[in-house]
């Protein structure tokens, strides 16, 4: 473009990160059920997350890449060799229990709960748990839970161990429950999750009701199975590093090393390699932060980086890599355009006018009308001294001086 202001906003730098795979998901049912819709139309609304909902009769019993596996009344039709063959893989479970699951095969998943004996059943509304601190709870689900009904499932107390992180707890109108409702629980690093009540296609549906869409239903059911999908990590480093950063932000790095026991210890000695696109290298050590470590590299240049954590425990070397990049913000060069809004606004908020250019006429006018602003001037008359001016005056005497040497010398007297 002729006469164009700035080349510097014609180009951009983009960094895409490339996901290279998908978590898959499985359900399974022992027979069809409103519920496993609804979570499939949850599941097959995360571009990250492949999902297959199968009938037990009609499963290959095949477990390949599936990293999760949803298990809809499990005493339905139960298979001891599935749960021994999902177990096996070391895959994520969340169990909905309905009242169709007996107490004896609650007993067999060995989930850490103990229900009641008995066909009776019971409906149980939830409240979420104020406590729960595993993932963010938004108000909108908290809303909503208040007002889904009740969930079907058996009647009785539900006991569980001391190491259960409880979402919902159960609810019978205005009476809250110490008896979970959906909670999680964890097992030789693996997590798994399990909501005591079949019915909850009806939560979907009186979430449409009332607000006119799914937001809250997908929003807990989806952090809900994105918590059960995040792999559990054993002992050894553990590196936390944000993957994007800007030009004026800080570069922070947390770690943290577990011992077999999964203990955090901080007496192994952290070192960090970073390396820039040029081939730059930069070299640090972990401070000890508590529990914990934490290494802060400042700011950085635009540009891509790749980074290596590395340590030695007991004999063994640890070592994790990533990559992150610094982008470069340049809001001022990339909007040439004046904000004519924003100009208006800050006018009228500081008792100002916006005016254009060529109402430069309007503005000296403007300024010539108002009373606050007028000529000011002071006259100010001072007498100094010859005598505190040294060099002047030494300037002066030697000049006087001269003249009267010279007329002196060449006979002018």
């Amino acid at each position: 473009i002729t006469n164009e202001y700035t080349l510097k906003n014609n180009t951009r730098t983009f960094y895409i990160e490339v996901i290279d795979a998908r978590s898959k998901v499985l359900i399974l049912g022992g027979a069809p059920h409103p519920d496993i819709s609804a979570l499939k139309e949850v599941l097959d609304e995360n571009e990250n997350i492949e999902s297959e909902s199968v009938l037990l009769k009609d499963w290959n019993k095949t477990l390949d890449r599936v990293n999760l596996v949803i298990w809809h009344e499990p005493g339905i039709n139960f298979d001891p060799s599935i749960l021994s063959l999902i177990q096996s893989k070391k895959i994520p479970l969340f169990y909905i229990i309905g009242p169709n699951t007996s107490s004896a095969i609650i007993s067999k998943l060995n989930i850490g709960i103990t229900a009641a004996q008995g066909n009776q059943t019971d409906d149980f509304q939830g409240t979420i748990n104020s406590a729960f601190a595993a993932f963010e709870i938004s108000e909108k689900v908290e809303d909503a839970v208040n007002f889904f009904p009740p969930l079907k499932s058996k009647f009785g107390n539900v006991k569980t161990s001391g190491n259960t992180e409880v979402l919902l707890y159960q609810r019978i109108g205005q009476i809250k429950k110490k008896e979970p409702l959906l909670f999680f629980q964890q097992t030789n690093n693996l997590r798994f999750g399990v909501l005591y009540g079949e019915g909850l296609w009806r939560w979907k549906l009186n979430d449409f009701v009332r607000s006119g869409n799914h937001e809250a239903f997908t929003d807990l059911f989806s952090k809900t199975i994105n918590y059960l999908l995040v792999k559990q990590q054993g002992a050894g480093l553990r590196v936390e590093f944000q993957k994007r950063f800007t030009i004026d932000e800080e570069v922070i790095v947390n770690a943290s090393f577990y011992n077999s026991s999964l203990e955090p210890i901080t007496k192994p000695q952290i070192e960090m390699k970073i390396v820039a696109e040029n081939g730059k290298v930069y070299r640090s050590q972990f401070g000890v932060m508590g529990s914990a470590f934490k290494l802060s590299l400042g700011k950085l240049k635009a540009g891509k980086y790749k980074w290596f954590a590395k340590t030695a425990y007991d004999g063994k070397t640890y070592n994790k890599q990533g990559v992150f990049v610094v982008e470069d913000i340049q809001i001022e060069k990339s909007e040439t355009t004046a904000n004519h809004g924003m100009l208006k606004q800050l006018a009228k908020q500081s008792n100002g006018k916006f005016l254009l250019l060529k109402e430069y006429e309007t503005l000296l006018k403007t300024i010539e009308n108002r009373d606050d602003i007028a000529t000011v001037s002071y006259e100010e008359t001072a007498f100094n001294d010859l005598m505190d001016y040294v060099s002047i005056f030494l300037i002066l005497f030697l000049f006087l001086g001269g003249e009267w040497f010279l007329r002196r010398w060449l006979g002018g007297y």
